[in-house]
Formats: C-alpha cells, sequence, structure tokens
C-alpha cells in the first residue's frame, strides 16, 4: 500500500487512492485478529468489532468474508465535494455479512437502463476476504478496485471464490463515481 504525499494532485487516479491509509487501518487488524466460531466470523479492529459470513471457494475451501466495512465517513451534505475522510467508530458488533452500498452510476451496458441512476452517496465501503488460517500468518494482500471508467462498477464485481483458493487476503472497494468523484479535483 503506498501514500500520495502531494494532496494538490490533479490525477484522478491518484486522488481516489489518497484514502489508502483508512483503508489500511480496517485491512490490517482484521488480517491479525481473526476469531473463528462455528456460526461466523469475527473480527475487533480499532473502529469496533466485525461479525462476517463465510464463503465457500470453488474447490470447498472455507473462507471469512467481511463485507460492508465504512473506510470514509459518508461523503454527503458538507462532505459531498471533499476529499474523504477517515470513517467513524462504532458501538457493539456491527453486521459485515452484506455489501456497502454502490455509488451513484447509471447501467451503461443495457439500452434501456441507462437513464436510471442505481446507488447511494454513502457509499465508501470495502470488503475483506481471507482464509481461515493462522491468525499469526502474513499473507499477500490483493487490492481489487473495479473498472468501469469511473463511472460504474462496485466491489461486488469480484468473486472471491477463484481468488482465495490461495493462501492470500482480498479487498474490494468501491469509490465515488462520475461527477460526484471527479470534481474533488476542482478544489486543488
Amino acid at each position: 500500500i503506498f501514500t500520495v504525499k502531494d494532496n494538490k494532485t490533479s490525477s484522478f487516479c491518484f486522488h481516489s487512492l489518497q484514502n489508502m491509509h483508512s483503508i489500511a487501518v480496517v485491512i490490517v487488524p482484521i488480517l491479525f485478529r481473526i476469531v473463528v466460531s462455528q456460526n461466523s466470523p469475527f473480527v475487533k479492529i480499532p473502529q469496533g468489532d466485525l461479525k462476517g459470513k463465510y464463503f465457500i471457494t470453488r474447490n470447498g475451501r472455507t473462507i471469512s468474508g467481511f463485507l460492508g466495512i465504512p473506510y470514509a465517513e459518508a461523503p454527503i451534505g458538507e462532505l459531498r465535494f471533499k476529499n474523504p475522510k477517515s470513517a467513524n467508530g462504532w458501538e457493539g458488533v456491527r453486521k459485515a455479512d452484506v455489501h456497502g452500498n454502490v455509488c451513484p452510476q447509471n447501467n451503461l451496458l443495457i439500452p434501456h437502463l441507462r437513464n436510471i441512476t442505481i446507488g447511494n452517496e454513502d457509499c465508501l465501503y470495502l470488503d475483506v476476504y481471507t482464509p481461515a488460517i493462522n491468525n499469526n500468518a502474513y499473507l499477500p494482500v490483493m487490492v481489487f478496485i473495479h473498472g468501469g471508467g469511473f463511472f460504474s462498477g462496485s466491489s461486488s464485481d469480484v468473486n472471491p471464490d477463484y481468488f482465495l483458493d490461495r493462501d492470500i487476503v482480498l479487498v474490494a472497494m468501491n469509490y465515488r463515481l462520475g461527477a460526484l468523484g471527479n470534481t474533488v479535483n476542482l478544489h486543488n
């Protein structure tokens, strides 16, 4: 994981990755503190506790998934056209068994749906998938940033079924799309 030292960069690609520090704060504790139970995986991170769900890969391996983890405050209201701010914590156990909201977008692939906008501006969430192995193991981390030309896509575009047959951690994230994502650089 890298950080961008120049916050005034005009490149949207780099701007989208400026909040990687916030993402790392969420991911790293998950890698080391998973507590496995029969019903669902559980992890303690600095923001609070997460209760995920199990998945089965194509080869029958059981993996843990923690979905819909906020990595930034909702970019709404005064934060709408600002750089993302790190997510606040939560009280109690947060259910992390469904994907977070997709960011507002139009379906560009299906002609009769092109004028229909789906999604929610409260969409800065990530998903983390990890094999159930020794909690002290250091594993490579694969970060999936969905395609879609900065106009469509979400963290749910990736399927962990193939990747997690290997000992890796898979992280997928949503990021602001279209005008809600690209106009942030106008302030720099």
